[in-house]
């Protein structure tokens, strides 16, 4: 009657990001980081940007591989395509110029004309 329900039967890649689910290749990601205080090792962990750092609660060391709950984490900062370094400028974007903008071409090419037939048109009024 109803098929059957899909089933992503694909592993999730946990490999060494704290536990954590590696997120998708070419997003933004905030880097999280937390000290393991049995083995002093610190654990990165990356998140997806709309994550807050907060909900980093338990990790897996990555120096001894045991899982352990963090009592504070240290946000490093978000990194990825479409996220700035702080410190540095703002990139500069010109937009396109539009077709008829006074710093157009086809305004520059267009307005002697146009200014022409404007003065013609009013002679001839003017001598009517």
């Amino acid at each position: 009657m109803f098929p059957p329900p899909e089933v992503d039967w694909n592993p999730v890649e946990l490999g060494d990001n704290g536990g954590f689910p590696v997120p998708v290749a070419g997003e933004a990601v905030r880097l999280v980081r937390c000290e393991h205080e049995a083995c002093g090792a610190a654990t990165c962990v990356r998140l997806p940007l709309q994550l807050p750092a907060k909900a980093v609660r338990r990790v897996v060391c990555d120096g001894c591989r045991q899982p352990f709950e963090c009592d504070y984490v240290v946000d490093d900062g978000a990194v990825g395509p479409g996220v700035l370094a702080p410190g540095l400028p703002l990139p500069h974007t010109q937009a396109p110029p539009q077709l008829f903008s006074p710093e157009g071409r086809a305004w520059r090419y267009l307005s002697v004309p146009v200014a022409a037939a404007a003065v013609i048109g009013a002679l001839i009024l003017i001598q009517s």
